[in-house]
């Protein structure tokens, strides 16, 4: 690319790997995630011992702004 300044072509040249990066780490937070929940879910489905008690941990842990974001908005 000619006529761009080359702290902008330094930039872009460098998008690819910050991009690849990023995608490996996002999947790999999901993967973390699924691992986490999908046996936590079926654990939960067989034994209603533990499906309050899992269902109150996570709800305590959701972010509020994840439920209702009109009203995290409203308390800031």
């Amino acid at each position: 690319m000619t006529g761009l300044d080359p702290r902008i072509s330094e930039a872009l040249a460098r998008l690819p790997d910050y991009l690849g990066s990023h995608v490996k780490v996002s999947i790999t937070a999901l993967a973390i995630g699924l691992a986490i929940s999908l046996p936590l879910a079926v654990l939960a489905t067989r034994r209603a011992g533990l499906r309050w008690p899992l269902l109150a941990f996570a709800a305590r842990w959701t972010p509020r702004s994840c439920i209702a974001p009109w009203r995290a908005a409203k308390s800031m």
